[in-house]
């Protein structure tokens, strides 16, 4: 995901020795390779939801659909028992590789109960049809979109440039990596305080710290780029700024809309809804990612920031007004909540 951050200089530079292409890439061309990955991540959940139920096999009507779908099938066994030894091989110890080896037979006998398991599941439609679902779906998509549009991708896919174009001087490439490690501890925060704190308090929380984080950064870009002062003194300003929202960000908005989303189906409804969920996450994430230079261009480096603030400040409205709180509730109280 973040494979744009570190190569993004590179990618600009003239020079033959650590640009892998022909000649230097564009603005137009740098949109489309950090945006395109979102293009992917639109269509996928669709084939691997529908793959989860064995594609060939839900639909169909001759007996050579089967005998296709149990070839593709023993390819990934095969291929999967060959694979697997090899790679434990490499990275396990003497003294835990047998272990490690003799798991494969649980998961084996885990994937091989699935099929047993049968869920008659619900259709598109019938989402639409019942009002608690369908106000369910339009809070969840809502709720995915939101993350996006505070601009956490966006921030990812760009982190170094905007290091660059601080004028800080702290080394980009530094800021970058501090930054990833502090994703790493970052992750840890929601896991810790979900069964504390109420989901809304948390998104709540996220979002507030997250508003504040990014009017900072956008400030200090507007002192940078629009103003004569001096704001060397403030170097460790973008760094500090980015360090407290991927704190606020993990602390809730990085992983709460999904929960909630998945909080708010039925098991017959989960497949769809979680398709539907993640295309938009994912629709979004492309057009921010994909229209972060023009936005630059229009509004400045500072607008943006100040624009993925408002709909992290957005957020803490509609979470309050529109989102059930789901915590430590069965899904008839959730479903009732939506149905009220």
């Amino acid at each position: 995901m973040t494979w744009t951050s570190p190569m993004h200089s590179k990618l600009y530079s003239s020079d033959t020795s650590i640009n892998p292409l022909d000649e230097p890439i564009n603005s137009n061309q740098d949109a489309l390779i950090g945006s395109l990955i979102n293009i992917g991540a639109i269509v996928g959940p669709f084939p691997f939801s529908f793959l989860a139920a064995y594609l060939s096999f839900a639909f169909g009507n001759n007996v050579l659909y089967y005998y296709f779908g149990r070839l593709i099938g023993g390819i990934a066994v095969g291929g999967g028992y060959a694979l697997l030894p090899m790679y434990l091989t490499e990275i396990s110890e003497d003294s835990n590789r047998g272990i490690l080896s003799t798991s494969l037979t649980f998961f084996w006998a885990l994937g091989n109960l699935l099929p047993y398991k049968i869920s008659k599941e619900k259709h598109f439609l019938d989402i639409i049809k019942n009002p608690a679902l369908r106000k369910g779906l339009i809070i969840s998509v809502s709720f995915i979109s939101l993350q996006q549009l505070g601009g956490v991708n966006a921030l990812s896919f760009y982190l170094q440039p905007i290091f660059d174009a601080s004028g800080s001087t702290l080394s980009s490439d530094i800021s970058s990596l501090i930054n990833g490690i502090a994703i790493i501890f970052a992750s840890f925060i929601t896991p810790l305080a979900i069964n504390k704190f109420k989901r809304k308090t948390l998104i709540v929380f996220s979002s507030i710290g997250m508003t504040l984080s990014l009017a900072m950064l956008g400030t200090y870009f507007y002192m940078h780029d629009s103003t004569s002062l001096n704001v060397k003194p403030l170097f460790w300003l973008p760094l500090a700024s980015l360090l407290s929202y991927l704190f606020f960000f993990s602390s809730g908005m990085s992983v709460l809309p999904w929960t909630i989303g998945a909080e708010l189906f039925p098991t017959s409804c989960k497949q769809i809804s979680a398709s539907a969920v993640s295309s938009s996450c994912w629709l979004t994430s492309f057009l921010v990612t994909q229209f972060f230079n023009s936005m630059v261009d229009l509004i400045t480096t500072a607008g943006v920031f100040w624009f993925f603030a408002f709909w992290s400040a957005f957020t803490i409205i509609f979470t309050i007004v529109f989102v059930p709180e789901t915590k430590d509730k069965s899904f008839r109280e959730i479903q009732d909540i939506l149905g009220s």
